[in-house]
């Protein structure tokens, strides 16, 4: 559905779609952590690999941090953080800090 980069930006919105693989936010190795919030009244998912197997529960309507880079002098390049909403095709903020 929908894919995002935060080079040059440090907040914004991705719609989701149901499945995983088709909704992600890159984050470049200049990133320190990334927070998202599903605008949608039931949960969503996330994880490393677009594998729903892989994937673990994104709850609604409320900020939460899904990835740190734990030691910024290691750079170990740019991380998918994939998503997928419970059912049609919600919103998710996202916001960064570098």
């Amino acid at each position: 559905m929908a894919n995002a980069s935060e080079t040059g930006e440090s907040t914004g919105k991705i719609a989701l779609s149901t499945t995983a693989s088709e909704s992600r936010i890159t984050v470049s190795d200049r990133v320190s952590a990334l927070n998202v919030r599903l605008i949608d009244t039931a949960d969503g998912t996330f994880g490393f690999s677009s594998d729903a197997a892989s994937q673990v529960t994104l709850p609604h309507s409320s900020w939460i941090e899904v990835w740190r880079r734990e030691d910024m002098e290691q750079n170990t390049g740019s991380r998918d953080i994939y998503f997928a909403a419970a059912a049609g095709t919600p919103n998710l903020e996202y916001r960064v800090t570098v």
